[in-house]
């Protein structure tokens, strides 16, 4: 899908719900409504319009209370992460699986803590690993390990049973592939469209185009691998043909039903596309995204001259002027779509917002304190998230938080669009 196709041809419908009632989310008491816009284009996409204010009432949001926390800074030996890459918990929900980079492990806890197991390490043997990033389950309860070169097929004792060759190039991380609904691993790359290549003192670097593309494919084991449409979009640069610092970029999360979540940093719209191509709903709400400091270029830039580094990039200019508004995003096993926001007021991994999977906007959470969301990823399921939070010594601990929920049914804005 191209960026292109964010600016769609005219309208053909659009209907304004308005009146959606704030009882059925749980509070039969209140007479308050929110208005939101579905537009509806002859592609038959739908977009829709939320307010900044979602749906949940005071007394209807949901909220984040941690209730288990696992790491420790010394003097142990599991629970000691180096930089924690990835969280899955299993289908059963039984236990919890956290890739740490640094060691090359999958430390597997019991959802009360307690250490089980360690699969891995670093190597190239079977069973060890080299550059792993991601986890995810294979349709036969197999834990597939995704890196740089390869993918792993691990019993969950940690024998391997299977190992693929991967065929992209490029690293997206967050890593946003895993298994379709019909049995096929699907992957993406990332690419940039060089121009030529610039000499800047001893240093060559390529002069870019401004087109970033993620090749997709899908390996259905053991040995087919199909080429899917890739995803096209923009990459600001500055006159020399630079990357802009911190500018726009792409993230994305393959969802339960094989669709691709995903959003362009820059704007606060999400996209549900599928793999064919076809970009079936986006979603949006009002904000503002946060400027990035002066005095913070300034400060990167004397950095790198202090250590001998020239060229383009030491130019204010080759900064970006603003923050990420998108950070990520992710669904859970119930019809959900999270989106971590960096906005005006609203720090990268203060907040999570809540839309359902028809694009209506519930809500904001609160973090009780900042988790990470632009490295490794938070993982959610109907009831929990998890994040990896830092201590003041940078040490990373993983933190679990209850999704507590008020008891009646969630049907608020639920209305299909016509």
């Amino acid at each position: 899908m191209s960026r292109g196709s964010h600016s769609t041809p005219p309208i053909l419908v659009t209907v304004v719900m308005l009146g959606l009632g704030l009882s059925s989310c749980g509070d039969p008491g209140s007479a308050e409504y929110s208005e939101v816009v579905f537009d509806t284009f002859p592609s038959g996409r739908v977009h829709v319009h939320n307010p900044a204010e979602g749906q949940w009432t005071p007394r209807s949001a949901w909220t984040l209370v941690e209730d288990l926390r696992l790491g420790c800074e010394e003097g142990c030996s599991e629970e000691l992460f180096s930089q924690v890459a990835y969280i899955l918990t299993d289908p059963e929900r039984e236990h919890v699986y956290i890739l740490d980079y640094g060691s090359q492990e999958i430390r597997v806890f019991t959802m009360d803590g307690a250490h089980v197991r360690t699969l891995g390490g670093v190597g190239d043997g079977p069973g060890e690993l080299r550059g792993a990033a991601g986890l995810d389950w294979g349709p036969d309860g197999m834990l597939w390990v995704w890196g740089n070169q390869r993918y792993q097929v691990i019993e969950r004792s940690g024998e391997e049973v299977a190992r693929y060759i991967r065929p992209v190039r490029g690293l997206p991380y967050p890593w946003m592939g895993g298994f379709t609904p019909d049995g096929r691993y699907v992957d993406f790359g990332v690419d940039l469209e060089i121009t030529s290549m610039e000499t800047y003192g001893d240093r060559v670097v390529p002069r870019l185009s401004g087109r970033g593309f993620l090749p997709v494919v899908a390996l259905t084991p053991p040995d087919r691998f199909d080429t899917l449409p890739p995803i096209e979009f923009e990459v600001d640069i500055t006159e020399n043909g630079q990357r802009k610092r911190g500018e726009r970029s792409f993230v994305g999360i393959q969802g339960r039903e094989g669709h691709l979540w995903f959003a362009i940093t820059d704007e606060y719209s999400i996209h549900r596309r599928t793999l064919d191509g076809d970009t079936l709903l986006s979603f949006s709400r009002p904000a503002e995204p946060a400027p990035v400091p002066l005095a913070e270029i300034d400060s990167i830039v004397a950095d790198w001259a202090r250590r001998g580094i020239s060229g383009p990039q030491l130019e204010r200019s080759s900064f970006a002027t603003h923050r990420w508004l998108v950070t990520n995003v992710l669904t859970d096993d119930a019809g959900h779509v999270y989106v971590f926001p960096h906005e005006v007021g609203v720090p990268a991994g203060s907040a999570v917002d809540v839309f359902l999977e028809s694009g209506v906007y519930l809500g904001r959470m609160a973090f009780p304190e900042t988790v990470l969301t632009e490295g490794p990823p938070p993982h959610v399921t109907e009831e929990h998230m998890w994040a990896v939070v830092e201590s003041d010594l940078g040490v990373p601990f993983v933190a679990r938080y209850r999704i507590r929920k008020p008891e009646s049914p969630e049907s608020v804005a639920a209305i299909p669009p016509a």
